[in-house]
């Protein structure tokens, strides 16, 4: 992307992963997490395909069993949600649209469900900036541990949802940190001129924090010279 100034961007974030229909990675947790009630992931995402598509994802199929959900609905709004299968734990959906298929968008959440304040146990970014604007949010009521899927001993999914809705677009520098309830600002990205771009950070990952930078080819097996190759330290590789 050009942004009228030479040398613009860092050089951070430098690769991403394509994904067409029926793409994914995967990664089956089974370690305890640092914290089941506080984490903060996302990165940048790109659609190309205009329909529902899930893009990150952490599902046991079951119902009664919290299965997050990280999407575009079929509105073309952002959506997140944790579901029981019959209810919301909690439930976020912009009021705007995202229509701009060759846009670049930053998307990070941020969770603790034991904040005093109900709005803020869920905090979404979208390019740095909280989104504050969602039609009939479902807010988590309290502080428990078994309301959030994601950081969960289940399966989680990048590109779709257990082979089903799957992303039509691109995923770039996609981090996970485990037991950090960190904003997009004070982590992983950065204003310059006004647009917000990658940045070098030192995390602390927890347990089961990862940081993909999709740099590497090679499939089928979760190591260091894969796609799905964890870069954080902790050897949490994606398939």
């Amino acid at each position: 992307a050009k942004s009228g100034t030479a040398n613009f961007y860092n050089g951070v974030a430098t690769q991403s992963l394509r994904v067409n229909a029926g793409d994914s990675l995967s990664r089956a947790f089974g370690a305890t997490p640092t914290s089941a009630t506080t984490m903060s992931f996302g990165g940048w995402v790109k659609f190309s395909d205009q329909h529902y598509q899930n893009f990150f994802s952490a599902t046991l199929g079951g119902s009664g069993v919290a299965q997050g959900f990280m999407r575009l609905d079929s509105n073309l709004k952002f959506n997140i949600d944790s579901w029981t299968g019959s209810a919301y734990y909690f439930n976020y959906l912009t009021t705007r649209v995202f229509r701009d298929t060759s846009a670049w968008y930053h998307i990070w959440v941020q969770i603790d469900t034991t904040d005093g304040t109900v709005a803020d146990r869920v905090k979404i970014y979208i390019n740095g900036v909280r989104e504050t604007a969602f039609d009939s949010p479902t807010h988590i009521a309290g502080g428990s541990s078994s309301v959030v899927a994601w950081n969960t001993n289940t399966t989680h999914y990048i590109g779709n949802t257990n082979a089903t809705y799957a992303l039509g677009g691109y995923i770039a520098d996609w981090w996970f940190l485990d037991g950090q309830d960190v904003s997009p600002v004070d982590t992983v990205g950065e204003f310059k001129n006004g647009v917000f771009i990658p940045k070098e950070y030192s995390a602390t990952f927890g347990n089961k924090g990862f940081h993909l930078k999709f740099d590497q080819v090679g499939v089928g097996t979760a190591s260091t010279s894969t796609i799905g190759a964890d870069t954080s330290g902790n050897t949490n590789h994606w398939t």
